[in-house]
């Protein structure tokens, strides 16, 4: 009586095979982040110049900062939890076509991309968030006492941060797989991404604006994460306006849509190739 052969696979588990594609992608990232003229310390430059510069220019408008007494601190955790949606989606979005190259071979699948791109954006970031808040508490502690400010649940924040990285991620997803077969539509959602750029929250509290302004900043997703960084960072404060509810219904039907046009996206591509 003969037996069944297994047809075992030669990379062993999905489990593992998922990491080694990770793990090889995330290297290969880091490669080609290092050959800019700045080297890898260009990735952290933007959203750390973002976060002095408008530091300074809103300290010329108004010197008190919106919430507690370091504007650099307000602005930190505005723009890192803004920075890590919009790095994820807009590395995402764009993952599909220009990695055609790397889904020809047969190992590699898109959700070891978006993965990569995920765990490189939170990387990133939190290196950021953590290296700003120890370095200027550490300066201004000598100078300006009462602009050391720690944060009143680090766990939240992390949280924040998370869910702006989730959101940017199912989104992206929603965004790579839709341009498949609409290339416009990068062109298109610029548009959007301007929007939610304004209307972010990251530069203004929002339970300080008008009620006509807030009944619509509200509708933008990315805006309860930021607010939840600031909740959780001042102990003075707790946003009105966050809407955990709301922010993962949202992320939870676009990330149903977004993979399930994935899957279609990725036969077109395979048929392409």
């Amino acid at each position: 009586m003969g037996h069944a052969k297994s047809h075992k696979s030669p990379y062993g588990s999905p489990a593992l095979l998922l990491y080694n594609n990770i793990k090889a992608l995330f290297h290969r990232e880091l490669m080609m982040s290092s050959r800019g003229r700045l080297g890898f310390a260009g990735i952290f430059i933007e959203p750390l110049a973002f976060i002095v510069g408008m530091s300074l220019l809103r300290y010329e408008m108004n010197p008190a900062p919106p919430l507690g007494s370091s504007m650099m601190l307000f602005f930190l955790n505005g723009v890192v939890v803004f920075y890590c949606f919009n790095r994820t989606e807009a590395d995402i979005s764009a993952s599909m076509t220009k990695n055609k190259v790397i889904l020809a071979f047969p190992v590699i699948t898109p959700f070891d991309i978006y993965a990569t791109e995920f765990i490189m954006t939170m990387f990133v970031m939190l290196t950021i968030y953590h290296v700003f808040l120890v370095s200027h508490n550490f300066f201004i502690q000598s100078f300006y006492p009462d602009q050391v400010i720690w944060p009143k649940d680090i766990l939240r924040v992390y949280f924040a941060i998370l869910m702006a990285g989730l959101y940017g991620f199912v989104l992206g997803v929603f965004n790579a797989s839709l341009e498949v077969f609409f290339p416009v539509w990068g062109k298109a959602y610029s548009i959007v991404r301007r929007a939610q750029y304004l209307f972010s929250g990251k530069m203004f509290v929002v339970d300080y604006m008008p009620p006509t302004m807030r009944e619509i900043i509200v509708w933008n997703p990315l805006m309860h994460p930021i607010e939840l960084a600031r909740s959780a960072f001042y102990s003075q404060y707790e946003s009105k306006s966050v809407d955990l509810g709301y922010f993962f219904t949202t992320m939870l039907c676009i990330a149903v849509i977004g993979f399930a046009l994935e899957r279609f996206a990725r036969k077109r591509l395979t048929t392409e190739s």
